[in-house]
């Protein structure tokens, strides 16, 4: 097994409780983990880490990670765009968009449409869903 530098320690213990909050986060949390491969002084591979840490299942993880990135998708897009437009609070709200393997700026431009769908608000995943087709 591979030892963690003391820094390498307090890092994923930070990156842990990032998980256990809400799902940019969690997402992110995950994503650094893994690249860094924060898990490999008690693990052999990633999924077996999150399984053993957080009970979470493979497909999880990347819907997880891919969920952070689908948000930093939209949120630069508003930002890029100067729209003033509320963010997604909920991964099942950006989860249509990811399973549509949409771009970047296609991500955001269907958020636009589903916030328009909602009437300003946030929209749930169903008319996120909508947006989409």
């Amino acid at each position: 097994m591979y030892v963690l530098s003391p820094q390498e320690l307090e890092l994923r213990t930070e990156l842990e409780q990032q998980v256990r909050t809400g799902f940019v986060l969690r997402g992110k949390a995950l994503e650094k983990i893994k690249r860094l491969k924060l898990y490999r002084d008690r693990y052999d591979n990633f999924a077996e880490y999150c399984d053993a840490t957080f009970g979470f299942t493979a497909l999880y993880i990347e819907r997880c990670i891919t969920a952070a990135q689908t948000y930093d998708f939209i949120e630069e897009y508003l930002e890029t765009n100067c729209l003033g437009d509320p963010k997604p609070t909920k991964q099942s709200q950006v989860r249509p968009i990811f399973q549509a393997h949409l771009s970047p700026i296609e991500a955001g431009e269907v958020w636009v449409i589903a916030v328009s769908l909602a009437l300003g608000k946030v929209p749930p995943a169903v008319v996120v869903k909508e947006a989409v087709k």
